[in-house]
C-alpha cells in the first residue's frame, strides 16, 4: 500500500498531471451544458481507469526491482499526460470536449494522436451550444469513417489548432497512404462541410506531399 501511495505521489508530480486534474475540475464546475459535462465525465472515467492500470504496471515493476523499466514507463506515461493536458488547457469547452472524446476514441483503436495547439480559441461567431452540437457530430463522423481502417497501422494522427485574423483552423493530418485506404472519405468530408456551414464554417480535404489534411475552419467573433 505504501508503495502504491508513493507511486501515486510520483505520478501526480509529473509535468502536466496536477494541472490536468485541476483543469478538468474547473471544466466540470464552469460548464452549463449537460452534454459537455457528460462527455468530460466519460473521458475522466476512462482516463482514471487507464491511470490505475499504469499504477499497477509500475507497482509490478517495483516488485520486480526494475528501476530502469520504471523510469522508462513513467516517461511513456508522461508523454500521454502532456498530450491530454494540451486539450485540457483549451479555453473553449465545446472544442475541448470534442477533442478529448476523439482522443478517447482513437485510443480504443490503438491509434496515437498528437496535438499541436498554437492558438487558444475563445471567441466565435457561433454560440457554445451550436459549436457543441456541430463539433460533436463532426468528430463522431471522423471516428466512424477514419479510425476503423487505421486500426493496427502503427501510424500517428495529428491535430493542429491555429488562428488567423478572421478564423480558427483545426487541422487533422494522417499519412496519405492511409487516407487512400479510407472508403467514403470524400463523401464524409462533403457531409462535414454541410454541418460546418450551419455555423458559418467550412471543411475541406487536401493532399500535401505524404499527408492527407482535413481542415475545419471556424469564423472568429470580431469586436
Amino acid at each position: 500500500m505504501n508503495c502504491q501511495l508513493a507511486i501515486w505521489d510520483v505520478m501526480l508530480s509529473l509535468p502536466g498531471c496536477g494541472s490536468l486534474v485541476a483543469g478538468h475540475y474547473r471544466e466540470r464546475r464552469s460548464t452549463s451544458s449537460m452534454a459537455v459535462r457528460k462527455e468530460l465525465l466519460q473521458f475522466i472515467s476512462t482516463f482514471g481507469h487507464d491511470f490505475l492500470n499504469h499504477l499497477q504496471v509500475i507497482s509490478g515493476l517495483a516488485q520486480l526491482n526494475n528501476p530502469q523499466r520504471i523510469r522508462e514507463y513513467i516517461s511513456e506515461v508522461t508523454v500521454q499526460v502532456r498530450e491530454v493536458n494540451k486539450i485540457a488547457n483549451v479555453p473553449n469547452e465545446p472544442i475541448a470536449a470534442a477533442l478529448l472524446v476523439f482522443r478517447q476514441q482513437t485510443a480504443r483503436f490503438g491509434i496515437p494522436l498528437l496535438f499541436d495547439i498554437k492558438a487558444n480559441p475563445t471567441k466565435f461567431v457561433a454560440s457554445d451550444e451550436e459549436l457543441e452540437k456541430v463539433l460533436g457530430e463532426v468528430f463522431d463522423r471522423f471516428a466512424g469513417t477514419l479510425l476503423p481502417p487505421l486500426e493496427g497501422s502503427g501510424e500517428t494522427l495529428g491535430i493542429t489548432v491555429v488562428a488567423s485574423e478572421a478564423k480558427y483552423i483545426i487541422r487533422l493530418e494522417m499519412p496519405a497512404e492511409l487516407g487512400e485506404s479510407v472508403d467514403g472519405l470524400d463523401g464524409m468530408i462533403a457531409g462535414v462541410d454541410e454541418l460546418m456551414r450551419t455555423i458559418g464554417g467550412r471543411s475541406s480535404l487536401m493532399i500535401a506531399g505524404d499527408d492527407v489534411r482535413i481542415f475545419l475552419t471556424l469564423p472568429r467573433w470580431e469586436e
